[in-house]
């Protein structure tokens, strides 16, 4: 009864698009809470305070992945389209190759819509995996690869996590300044992919 009155109580009229919040989603590779592992008693895991439940959560809990240690690209194309690479076998695994330019059912197209202007920021070259001609495929309005929003700090050839945080929210500014529409900005990350506890110079031999 009290969730009916409260449906009643919304307006169905359509919000205008300069009302509506930017949305920025940020895919960070490679994170999981290594305290779920079985591991030794002897065994010494850090505390992450990122994996610990936070006042201002709205959900949380385990969530089935794409992929896990590699082929990001698999969980940026499960998110577009919101179906899994699986479900097209071993063909599913290049999905930037093989599925992007035949999906017909893409967020953004739905995001578009609503009045919203759609962004990636990737952390590396647009060549790679196909990712620039992927990510029109998928619909997006705009896409930046490494190097295009700035000069990065590179960690083991990789972007810089924290300087992508930054980033997004100056590119958040400037692109929502220049087309006076809501943003949906996929900010994809590389940073965990590693190389971990090794000095550049040991990570570029190896």
């Amino acid at each position: 009864e009290e969730a009916r009155k409260n449906l009643d109580s919304v307006d169905p009229s359509p919000t205008p698009s300069s009302a509506r919040p930017h949305i920025l989603v940020w895919l960070n590779e490679s994170v999981f809470d290594p305290s779920i592992l079985p591991l030794h008693p002897s065994e010494k895991i850090p505390n992450f305070e990122m994996f610990k439940a936070q006042d201002q959560d709205l959900a949380r809990g385990l969530a089935r992945v794409s992929t896990w240690g590699g082929g990001t690209w698999v969980s940026e194309m499960a998110l577009v389209s919101g179906l899994s690479n699986e479900d097209f076998g071993p063909a599913g695994l290049y999905a930037p190759f093989t599925l992007a330019h035949r999906l017909t059912f893409k967020i953004t197209s739905d995001l578009k819509k609503a009045g919203y202007h759609t962004v990636v920021l990737y952390p590396v070259g647009k060549n790679f995996c196909n990712a620039e001609s992927s990510y029109f495929s998928y619909g997006f309005d705009e896409f930046y690869e490494q190097g295009s929003f700035g000069n990065p700090p590179l960690a083991h050839k990789t972007t810089d996590d924290l300087w992508m945080a930054q980033s997004a929210f100056l590119e958040l500014d400037r692109i929502s300044e220049k087309v006076k529409k809501p943003i949906f900005m996929f900010v994809v990350t590389m940073r965990n992919h590693g190389p971990h506890g090794a000095t550049e110079q040991n990570a570029t031999r190896a």
